[in-house]
């Protein structure tokens, strides 16, 4: 699997510079518990917490109750998005960061695809969806480093 294709708890993981087997036991299951619950089978709100713990990555766990929990994702849509949480560690961050440029890939391909496509105006809108996420991310991560080390400017 390529480094842009990890789900947030594998990205979590890796970014603590933990091998599958090391978080395993960390996390007090097996290697294959944990594969299991990275994929999102049998993840429930104490493992992502211990993950969030053991990986110093607090926005797990409410990445966890937006997207994974059922009651989260019945009564917790809308209420906030990831991209708008204030990131407490250089791994929330990291991750913001890595979905910036994940964004930046989109913005480039839209772009792409808006040279030679009739359909330009349906494709304006999602790139101008795309650029206004990426700013939206980079403001948070850029927050994040001020508050942490004050402004650099």
């Amino acid at each position: 699997m390529s480094e842009s294709c990890l789900n947030i708890y594998q990205f979590g993981r890796k970014s603590a510079g933990l091998t599958q087997q090391r978080a395993a036991e960390l996390l007090g299951c097996s290697q294959r518990a944990l594969s299991d619950h990275e994929r999102g089978i049998a993840l429930n709100s104490t493992i992502a917490m211990k993950m969030a713990e053991a990986y110093d990555f607090p926005l797990l766990p409410t990445y966890y109750l937006m997207h994974d929990d059922l009651c989260g994702r019945k009564y917790l849509p809308g209420a906030a998005s990831l991209e708008k949480l204030e990131p407490r560690t250089y791994t929330d961050v990291h991750y913001l960061l890595s979905l910036v440029d994940n964004d930046a890939r989109t913005v480039l391909d839209t772009m792409t695809a808006l040279r030679r496509t009739p359909g330009k105006h349906q494709r304006a809108g999602t790139l101008s969806q795309t650029l206004r996420a990426v700013s939206e991310r980079s403001m948070v991560s850029a927050a994040f480093l001020d508050a942490r080390y004050g402004d650099a400017s």
